[in-house]
Order: structure tokens, then sequence, then C-alpha cells
């Protein structure tokens, strides 16, 4: 029974001293950790994506670009989720927004099907032919990342077309793109 005694008196001393000496290492914090994490490009889709160093850090490529339409009315007075998604949008300050950055050489606007460069008389005359509350479509060219590290998804809106309603005040919703703007990339601003 003494040598069972002494035995785990012996195992309780080396474990107590594992124990304070791994209380007396500095660990870092979490934080620090994590910033040490290194991208590990996933094997299951490693073939096919393209990672790129964007801030801020290491990302996939999901989309490069994509194109798609958004309403931003909704015609279906019975689809209460389109209303609650649409809720907190301010369209009438974009449209505001990107007219008068056309109006002021800012951005440029181009004829959708052409892709002409319109001028800014041209872009006033498309301001008075159509009402800006019939804007019931924006036609949006984005590139999409995700930074796998943080967890972060981005994207990047290049150029947005505007869609006035074909039939405006009724509930068909045909439209008819104006112009589109391409938009600068960051820090290359007017």
């Amino acid at each position: 029974m003494k040598k069972h005694i002494s035995s785990l008196l012996l195992f309780m001393a080396v474990a107590s001293a594992a124990m304070f000496s791994s209380c007396n290492n500095t660990t870092q914090p979490v934080e620090a950790r994590v910033d040490t994490v290194l991208v590990v490009e996933n094997p299951a889709y490693a073939e096919t994506a393209t990672y790129i160093d964007a801030a801020p850090g290491k990302s996939v490529v999901i989309a490069n670009p994509i194109t798609y339409q958004f309403h931003i009315k909704n015609y279906n007075p019975d689809d209460e989720w389109a209303d609650e998604c649409l809720a907190k949008t301010n369209m009438d300050a974009l449209a505001a927004c990107i007219f008068q950055a056309v109006i002021k050489g800012r951005l440029q606007a181009y004829d959708y099907f052409s892709e002409e460069l319109l001028s800014v008389a041209d872009v006033k005359a498309i301001d008075k032919k159509y009402n800006r509350k019939s804007i019931g479509q924006i036609q949006f060219e984005e590139d999409w990342y995700f930074d796998e590290k943080n967890l972060r998804f981005y994207k990047d809106v290049k150029a947005l077309t505007w869609g006035y309603e074909n039939h405006e005040g009724t509930k068909e919703n045909g439209f008819v793109p104006a112009f589109r703007v391409v938009l600068p990339k960051s820090g290359e601003a007017k």
C-alpha cells in the first residue's frame, strides 16, 4: 500500500510541476494566434479556385464578374417578403447620387446597347424623358470575393444600369435599360 501511495504522490508531484510550468509560460492572446493562421487552399476546389491578395487578406474569387438584375420595387402587393427586403433601401438617394456624378463629369454614362459614351446632354435628356420614380430595376455587374481567413464576403460593384418601367404604373414589369455607369476602382474616383 505504501508503494501505491508513494507512486501516487510521485505522479501528483510530476503533474503539478507540469501544470505550474505551463502556467508560467507566456501565452499569446487569441487574436495573435488567429493572425498566424495560414489560409490553406481548400483541396475540394483548389483546382478551380482563383485566389487574390485583397484587403484584408487572401481571398477566393467567387465571381469575376457576376451580372444580375435587382427589382427595387415590389410589383406583387401580396409579396410581404419583398416588402420586408426593400423596406430599408433608399433608391431615390442612389439615383440622385449617380445622376449628379454623371452630370458633374465624375462618372461616365454609356448607351446600354451600343456601349457608346453618352454626353451630359444625353443623360439630361434621358432624365427628362423618364421619371426617376419609374426606375424599377438595376442591373449590377460585380466581382465577388470570399476571405477564408476572416470569413468575410466582399462585393465590388463595377457597373450598374438603370431599368425604367416599360409600363409605368402597371403590374407588368418589363424594363427599358437607360444607360450603364462604370464605377471607378477604389482610389480612382474623380
